[in-house]
């Protein structure tokens, strides 16, 4: 079991973008935020369903890519404080038992 921890990010899946929150609470990640057309956008993953978790940099900015179990990918920017998502990425690794890349 996890306390319940949130951070401020974006995260993309395919062409959807969506600016709201994570949380690693439970079993897995939750990420819940809105589109630029405001529709609402939900993800639930299991820590076992993340086959790896690279962090990356892309035009200047840091993100967080997450390979899940099917070739299914996320990919979380920080909104939040400098550190936030490196300090993610390292809870992530942690529960995940994904190597660091």
């Amino acid at each position: 079991m996890v306390d319940p921890v949130s951070y401020a990010v974006t995260w993309a899946e395919g062409e959807s973008r969506f600016v709201g929150h994570a949380l690693l609470a439970g079993r897995g990640l939750q990420l819940e935020g809105r589109d630029a057309s405001a529709r609402e956008g939900r993800r639930s993953i299991r820590f076992d369903q993340i086959v790896s978790l690279e962090t990356r940099r892309t035009n200047g900015h840091r993100s967080l890519l997450l390979e899940i179990a099917g070739d299914d990918r996320v990919v979380i920017t920080s909104l939040d404080r400098p550190g936030s998502l490196g300090e993610l990425a390292d809870r992530l690794r942690v529960l995940t038992d994904s190597p660091q890349r």
